[in-house]
């Protein structure tokens, strides 16, 4: 379309439409959990959050993550089912709680976040039979953050993980905070 003007000058681009490329498999590997906030209570975690983007853009999406055998864990596993998530990689009932965050706001509404440790994700098995089954499923790419890896149970199951999909693509999402 010439009027548009991203597309003007790209023919490629002109006669592409999302509904004629086959969506690409999606990894979301690392924390569920549920931010605290003065008022309200959500669910949700980076690798969470974009699971949940990209299933709504029409990708197949395995959700690699733990809950913790209590309340937020149970309250957790159904909101997720309802979003339409593969959840087969979803480990529930691990020995540790389902991860929370508790968001404290300033008064310009700025945010920070108390992560509570350890949780049922750094607590998360992934055995060799779930990177086999991870793999049947020929994943186009692989998305991860920092906070699942910043402890050593973590780190070993991302970095099987990663290894495991060795020709995926990798969409590491850099979270630093003060």
């Amino acid at each position: 379309d010439s009027s548009n003007p991203v597309t003007e000058n790209c023919s490629c681009i002109s006669n592409l439409y999302l509904h004629d490329i086959a969506p690409d498999r999606v990894v979301s590997i690392g924390e569920v959990l549920w931010d605290i906030f003065p008022e309200d209570t959500r669910l949700g975690g980076a690798p969470l959050n974009f699971a949940v983007h990209a299933r709504k853009l029409g990708h197949p999406v395995y959700l690699v993550s733990a809950l913790g055998n209590d309340e937020l864990g149970r309250q957790a596993a159904e909101q997720i089912a309802a979003l339409d998530l593969d959840t087969t990689f979803l480990q529930t009932g691990v020995s540790c709680p389902t991860g929370t965050a508790t968001v404290n706001l300033d008064a310009e509404a700025s945010s920070s976040f108390m992560i509570h440790r350890p949780a049922a994700y750094d607590a998360m098995p992934f055995s060799d039979s779930d990177l086999r089954r991870l793999k049947e499923r020929h994943p186009s790419w692989v998305y991860f953050g920092t906070l699942f890896g910043a402890t050593r149970p973590g780190r070993a199951v991302m970095n099987r993980v990663l290894d495991g999909l060795d020709e995926t693509v990798k969409f590491y999402d850099v979270n630093l905070r003060p």
